[in-house]
């Protein structure tokens, strides 16, 4: 649906990435299940964005090369919304994460994380926070979930 293209292509590079190393694990897709999805959005209390469910449902617990150094797996979903609203009140910033806000991806040295809001669509433009920046509300990194996804596939 949302995610298609990106997956196809991902799946071009698993191909060649197994023929390359022989190594099956090297290329590994983990995906979530339908229950764990819906066990997330019941425990948040929200329902997430299709784009998202999308990514979930192939690679959620594990997507080999994509989203290196951060805590961005379903394992660590719940503890980064936490410490996300934590880092912002230790760092002051003005800006408050909305109600409808998801935090998506934290990095490892917990400098900065994404978000998208629930309530901009089935495929969310995509938000950053970056601790340092001198800036007084988040800034738009990304148009579309979509859009974040291929830069970290492709490097667009």
């Amino acid at each position: 649906m949302y995610l298609d293209q990106l997956k196809s292509r991902a799946k071009e590079l698993e191909d060649l990435y197994l023929c390359k190393d022989n190594l099956a694990h090297n290329a590994r897709l983990i995906p979530c299940t339908e229950e764990e999805i819906e066990t997330l959005e019941s425990r948040l209390q929200l329902s997430l964005p299709d784009a998202y469910k999308e990514f979930l449902l192939w690679g959620g617990h594990w997507a080999r090369g994509l989203m290196r150094d951060s805590y961005s797996f379903f394992n660590s979903l719940l503890n980064i919304q936490e410490v996300a609203v934590e880092l912002l009140e230790e760092n002051q910033f003005p800006e408050p994460l909305s109600p409808d806000a998801f935090v998506f991806y934290m990095h490892l040295s917990g400098l900065f994380f994404m978000f998208f809001k629930i309530s901009e669509g089935n495929n969310p433009p995509i938000y950053i926070y970056e601790e340092g920046e001198t800036l007084l509300t988040f800034k738009k990194e990304y148009l579309s979930y979509s859009d974040f996804l291929a830069d970290e596939l492709f490097g667009n």
